[in-house]
């Protein structure tokens, strides 16, 4: 698979690296579309769920959230890890959003106590990561 394109290349090869010309059904984009259903299935459910328990703006959220997910799994990981290294204090943005829809919908919290724990467990990893890019750009430099 290429990763920076995303794209399989569904042609077997010779032991020598070359094409045979034969297209054959690869079972590794089955794969990523079942994963895709799934977490659609997912994402619409736990919606669903967080809008019948707290509100339609809890649900709104949890959905994005989910739904950001399967949209995230068709993104090369190459191009990912590679954004990753350009903006190194983004990586744990998505962190809130899955601590506060996890806990809005397993706990019997309020809406606020949520909100409080995902922002302190946020802040607490961004100030690790940055510890850890300070010291490690410091001994490479």
């Amino acid at each position: 698979m290429d990763y920076v394109s995303g794209r399989c290349d569904t042609r077997p090869m010779t032991d020598q690296g070359e094409s045979t010309g034969k297209v054959v059904l690869s079972s590794r984009p089955l794969g990523r579309w079942v994963k895709t259903v799934f977490l659609a299935l997912v994402a619409v459910y736990a919606a669903m769920w967080g809008a019948e328990k707290h509100g339609i703006a809890v649900g709104a959220v949890i959905g994005l959230t989910y739904a950001s997910m399967v949209v995230g799994q068709w993104i090369p990981a190459l191009s990912l890890m590679r954004w990753s290294q350009e903006h190194p204090a983004l990586d744990v943005l998505f962190f809130p959003f899955i601590v506060f829809s996890g806990l809005a919908l397993f706990t019997p919290l309020s809406l606020l106590l949520c909100l409080a724990f995902a922002i302190s467990g946020y802040m607490v990893l961004f100030g690790i990561g940055w510890i850890i890019r300070r010291y490690r750009v410091r001994d490479v430099g």
